[in-house]
C-alpha cells in the first residue's frame, strides 16, 4: 500500500499569497544547489518559519499516526531545471536505477534497480516529506514516484506527503521557464 498522500486545497489562495509575500519580503538562508546531471541551480531557502509549516507537519503527523517534529521548512524555488531520481534520507552508493527519463510521461515505471546498496545521507534522520504547491504547473513540473507508476501535478494549493526512504524515490520533471514554488516540510522521530 502506498504511503504517499494528495491533500486537495490544503491551503487557499489567501494563504498561498501570504507564505509567498513573507517570503519575498524576509532576509534568511539561502542555499544554492547544482544538479548533479546539468549543474544548473535551483535554491532552497532553509529554515524558514511560517505558521502553514506548522498546520502541514501536523497533518503529516495525523495521517501517519506517529509522534514527530518538525526538522526543517523552506521553500524551494526552481527555474528549467530537472531533479533527477533520489530518496530523501538515503542515497545510493552502489549498483544503478534503470529509469526512463523524468520527462518521458509514458513510461513512469522502474524499469531496473540493479545490485543498489543504500546508506544513510545527510537527511537521515528525516522520516516523511511534506511538498505544499504554491503555483500550479499543468505541463511540466511534475512530482513522479516511479516504483508506485504516480506523478503528481503541482496546483497551488495541493499538498503531496511522502516518505522519504529509498521505496519512494522520486524525481521533478523539467519545471520549463517559469519559477515552480514550493514550501517544503520535513518530519522526523521526537527524540
Amino acid at each position: 500500500m502506498s504511503k504517499i498522500n494528495l491533500i486537495k486545497n490544503f491551503v487557499n489562495d489567501a494563504e498561498v499569497l501570504e507564505l509567498t509575500s513573507y517570503y519575498e519580503s524576509s532576509s534568511f538562508f539561502a542555499e544554492a544547489n547544482r544538479c548533479c546531471e546539468c549543474n544548473k541551480p535551483y535554491y532552497k531557502f532553509l529554515d524558514f518559519k511560517h505558521k502553514i509549516f506548522s498546520k502541514a507537519a501536523d497533518k503529516m503527523c495525523e495521517i501517519y499516526s506517529q509522534d514527530l517534529k518538525l526538522a526543517l521548512s523552506g521553500i524551494s524555488i526552481m527555474t528549467n531545471y530537472t531533479m533527477e531520481y533520489h530518496a530523501d534520507n538515503e542515497r545510493k552508493t552502489k549498483g544503478y536505477i534503470v529509469l526512463g527519463k523524468p520527462d518521458e510521461n509514458e513510461n513512469l515505471g522502474l524499469t531496473a534497480l540493479e545490485k543498489i546498496i543504500w546508506e544513510p545521507n545527510h537527511c537521515s534522520t528525516r522520516l516523511f516529506t511534506g511538498v505544499i504547491y504554491l503555483n500550479t504547473f499543468t505541463d511540466c513540473g511534475a512530482t513522479v514516484f516511479p516504483q508506485q507508476k504516480l506523478k503528481y501535478q503541482p496546483i497551488q494549493g495541493n499538498l503531496l506527503l511522502f516518505p522519504c526512504d529509498k521505496d519512494y524515490i522520486h524525481c521533478i520533471q523539467n519545471t520549463g521557464k517559469n519559477n515552480r514554488l514550493a514550501g517544503l516540510v520535513w518530519l522526523e522521530r521526537k527524540i
